[in-house]
């Protein structure tokens, strides 16, 4: 894991200076070496963490034995040593055991072809000075990021937003698009940063720009065509027991590192999932897991984590975090590059920094609510269908209850959950899906954005575009391939790779190996969900190696007390950022100031939506910086 910067111009040399200062603004993503070389029309820099050969050998940027190749190169290539075997068979030779030199064999062997034979989580830029192009690619699942904005005939590349604006060019203005999205859901989905004119390149795609044609987007891997694919399964447990075989070697691949491994574990069975197999597949090996404690009744699922270890055999340790955690908010938003209101970016930026005191590498159990139906919206899909038969007489004083109701602050409560409900059932399934996760109204959106509201895009269209491409399937599998590109893709992985990798921590997601997300796509709908039973395949598969109080919890995510927070250690930074600050040039402050109010009368429970203004302000503030 690795950050990678730099910058292409076909008519005049790259700017060095600036690739170095692009560079350097990364550092927190490799603490373990630098260096910026320049090559023609390139210039490349990388910042190192050491986790597959530690030696010089492996130091990037990296040309290949013939000096015709040139990477850049973040992240893991987890079958780097079966690439390599059957490279050495074809002839290929190797100076080092890294796996960044068997991406530069393995494109002299298939070229572009290559890029379908990674199993791992990546982004790289090569230029190829035969074929005079740059190639940009990005994993399959979108576990590492990659962001580029042109530059004349030419472009820069980055892996965070915060590198790209020390290249000459960059815009600072806003894109209206990015902004409404971060505002009405809480993270910006789509192709659009929040920077005018940067861009981020899809996952499962490659940018090819050859000298004298314009850059394309290509797609090597199609998620959709997965989906639609479906096999014919009828034998439940022997599915269960093949998912359970997939996850084992997937973990296996995922355990293989140069230095400690651990893992993130909670009280759910995603993570155990993974901690489990880490048992199975390495029984001589101890495993080291680390979860977060929180000290507000309702948030804390420490005790449950102990359990789980207990149950599973793992080494584990907790740490105890308190409101004191929201005073870190203006170094946590900095080191997230862009602004995300995701309560559980406050314990994922604290778990990292805790795991890392001992282990470089941790696994997780992200994207097992994605691929397994696990998640409370899609409980909700299945009653809308009731409550949406309803006469509007009905639904209308339904309505009204909730809108009396006092907000509760609680985790994600019941009284959060039905008011959403309420006030989208009647859409339709797809808008509804959506809305269920929206922070805040259209009506507020639109108080707060003033005139650049009608700049913007509607960031549904965004969704309505990807349940277009599953078009036909039922309603579960197609939200859950929305899900898996778009709340996952621009929230859940944007999360977890800017956290960890402020403290340098690599994290691996075993779940989201490409073989295991085809499997699960292909699965019939009622292996995933039947009634209102989730997961129920995944629990199938780990039904003999964890007991069943495990198995039988209910989903409880990962949340923080934000909400509380606001009115407590929140309160002066939501001042300070927002009604005082420089947010007053892109939001009405006036609104903003109704929904704190609003908040701490319990009128309604806005502290996602507070959290996203203050994260918004405090972003501003060191765009200036």
């Amino acid at each position: 894991m690795c950050g990678i910067a730099g910058a292409l111009s076909w008519s005049e040399a790259p700017d060095l200076p600036a690739v170095r200062r692009m560079t350097q603004a990364i550092a927190h993503r490799g603490p373990d070496g630098e260096g910026v070389l320049e090559a023609g029309p390139v210039a490349f820099g990388h910042r190192r963490l050491a986790v597959i050969d530690l030696s010089d050998e492996a130091l990037q940027p990296m040309w290949d034995r013939d000096r015709k190749l040139l990477i850049t190169f973040n992240g893991e290539i987890y079958n780097y040593r079966e690439l390599r075997r059957e490279l050495e068979e074809r002839g290929a030779g190797f100076a080092t055991q890294s796996d960044t030199e068997v991406i530069l064999e393995a494109y002299k062997a298939y070229g572009l072809d290559a890029l379908g034979r990674l199993n791992g989580m990546f982004a790289f830029a090569l230029f190829d000075f035969v074929a005079e192009r740059l190639v940009l690619s990005r994993d399959r699942m979108g576990e590492k990021p990659l962001l580029w904005r042109r530059k004349d005939d030419g472009l820069a590349f980055a892996s965070e937003l915060n590198a790209l604006r020390h290249y000459p060019g960059h815009s600072g203005e806003v894109d209206a698009t990015a902004l409404r999205s971060f505002l009405s859901i809480g993270y910006v989905c789509g192709s659009n940063a929040l920077d005018a004119g940067v861009n981020r390149l899809p996952p499962a795609h490659f940018m090819l720009w050859e000298k004298g044609q314009e850059p394309r987007q290509i797609a090597y891997w199609n998620l959709a065509e997965k989906f639609l694919d479906k096999r014919s399964l009828t034998d439940f447990d022997a599915a269960a027991n093949d998912l359970r075989d997939l996850l084992d070697d997937s973990v296996r691949l995922r355990m293989i590192a140069d230095v400690p491994v651990g893992a993130f574990l909670s009280g759910g069975v995603d993570s155990a999932t993974i901690a489990a197999a880490m048992r199975s597949t390495a029984p001589d090996t101890t495993v080291h897991t680390y979860s977060i404690a929180f000290d507000e009744p309702g948030f804390d699922e420490s005790a449950l984590a102990r359990q789980s270890a207990l149950s599973l055999g793992t080494e584990h340790r907790d740490r105890t975090v308190s409101s004191n955690l929201a005073q870190r908010l203006p170094t946590i938003i900095k080191l997230t590059d862009e602004p995300l209101a995701d309560s559980s970016l406050f314990p994922t930026f604290e778990l990292s920094a805790f795991a890392r005191e001992r282990t470089t590498v941790s696994l997780s159990g992200d994207g097992g609510d994605e691929l397994f139906a696990g998640y409370s919206t899609y409980r909700a899909d299945q009653y809308r269908k009731i409550f949406a038969a309803l006469p509007g007489a009905l639904l209308a004083p339904m309505r009204m209850a909730m809108g009396a109701m006092k907000a509760d602050t609680g985790k994600v409560s019941l009284r959060y959950k039905l008011r959403q409900f309420f006030e989208n059932v009647d859409l339709p399934p797809g808008q509804a899906h959506y809305a269920w996760r929206q922070i805040l109204p259209d009506a507020d959106v639109k108080a707060l954005m003033g005139d650049s509201f009608g700049r913007a895009e509607d960031p549904f269209s965004v969704f309505a575009d990807r349940f277009a491409e599953v078009k036909g399937l039922p309603l579960l599998d197609a939200a859950g391939y929305v899900d898996q590109r778009t709340w996952m893709l621009d929230d859940i992985l944007v999360k977890v790779d800017r956290a960890s990798m402020a403290h340098a921590l690599e994290v691996r997601t075993p779940f989201l190996d490409h073989r295991v997300v085809e499997f699960a796509a292909g699965l019939p709908v009622d292996f995933k969900m039947c009634g209102m039973r989730q997961k129920r395949i995944l629990k199938a598969s780990q039904r003999d190696r964890m007991p069943a109080e495990v198995l039988s919890r209910k989903k409880a995510g990962f949340n923080a007390p934000v909400s509380r927070w606001f009115e407590t250690a929140l309160a002066e930074h939501f001042d300070r950022a927002v009604i005082n600050g420089p947010a007053g040039n892109l939001i009405c402050t006036g609104v903003a100031k109704r929904l704190r109010d609003d908040h701490l009368a319990r009128k309604r429970d806005y502290g996602l939506a507070l959290f996203a203004l203050t994260s918004l302000g405090l972003w501003i503030e060191n765009r200036r910086t």
